[in-house]
């Protein structure tokens, strides 16, 4: 199922269905729970996923600002 059709069946046709995914931060709400239900750990745990999915896949961060964001994370 696309994150379009994801969305549109968690927010219901209509109006907002289409508004919610067309959006750039729906997109990366749907990454991140799908992510939280499917990779157990702390984020250490779950960082090659992630790497994959921000960085390689959908290119929200560069190299150097996921390393960065590894880094300062709790």
């Amino acid at each position: 199922m696309t994150a379009k059709g994801t969305a549109a069946l968690f927010a219901g046709p209509g109006l907002f269905g289409t508004i919610v995914a067309n959006d750039k931060p729906p997109q990366i709400f749907w990454y991140f729970a799908k992510a939280g239900m499917f990779v157990f750990g702390s984020g250490l745990a779950c960082r090659a996923f992630l790497y994959g999915g921000v960085v390689q896949g959908n290119h929200w961060l560069s190299d150097h600002q996921f390393v960065d964001a590894v880094a300062v994370a709790p």
